[in-house]
């Protein structure tokens, strides 16, 4: 069962804002977060139920990136 994933707008600045910090770090670092972020979004579609952190607030680490995906599961 594939899952539909909604980003908010605050997900999607602070996804701009961890790229352009990379950015202007090394050449390619801001594109290689980016893929990071958009596979980790992939794996979310297949299967969200990762470790509940708070609440209901599930996370999944970025594997070469010190950033966590915050989610949460709506079976609805």
């Amino acid at each position: 069962m594939a899952f539909r994933i909604k980003i908010e707008a605050d997900t999607t600045r602070d996804i701009q804002s961890g790229n352009d910090w990379y950015k202007e770090r090394q050449t390619n670092l801001g594109r290689k977060f980016h893929a990071a972020v958009k596979n980790a979004v992939a794996q979310l579609k297949v299967s969200p139920f990762y470790q509940i952190r708070c609440d209901e607030v599930r996370c999944l680490p970025l594997k070469k990136f010190p950033f966590m995906v915050h989610f949460t599961v709506d079976e609805v």
